[in-house]
């Protein structure tokens, strides 16, 4: 017995969404990783849904950034946010040294397999300057530590580095 041709998907997941607000079907955006909309793939149906004008709201929940520079004990007052930094060395450096040209604190994101390699980076630009790095904020195993960035890159090189880190200079 032949099985039934699967009908074809005429609409992206955005699309589909999108159509739903338009009929005034309500939706809710959710993450198991943080805060839509930020460094997020929900940025996309956000932006649609404003160029549908159509109506959205937000309500708050964990971010990771803003939580682990809360928790870091740095200036809040005024800061920027820098979301993820290249991959590469010298395009990673290049980014740092224009970061340690604000006079703000800077905040950015960096994943597990290149925090060690970043955090030296960040000793070569910023020099013997206190960080913050957070790990898995708002999580289970959230660890913050505090120092030089070779010594938390030292304490870090104990064991793979695991988890998603925010580093606040």
């Amino acid at each position: 017995m032949a099985s039934k041709p699967r009908p074809q998907v005429i609409f992206s997941t955005i699309e589909y969404l999108i159509r739903l607000l338009k009929e005034g079907r309500a939706v809710a955006l959710v993450s198991d990783a943080g805060t839509p909309g930020i460094l997020d793939p929900g940025y996309h149906i956000i932006n649609l849904a404003i160029k549908n004008n159509i109506e959205i709201t937000a309500i708050p929940g964990p971010t990771a950034f803003v939580n682990a520079l809360i928790l870091s004990g740095k200036p809040t007052h005024e800061f920027y946010f820098a979301g993820f930094l290249p991959n590469r060395k010298l395009a990673r450096r290049n980014k740092l040294a224009a970061l340690s040209k604000l006079k703000v604190t800077v905040v950015f994101y960096e994943s597990p397999h290149r925090i060690l390699a970043c955090l030296e980076d960040v000793q070569a630009v910023f020099g013997e300057r206190n960080i913050v790095v957070a790990r898995e904020v708002t999580k289970k195993f959230e660890e913050i530590k505090r120092g030089l960035p070779l010594e938390i890159a030292k304490d870090l090189s104990q064991q793979r580095p695991r988890g998603e880190f925010v580093v606040i200079i």
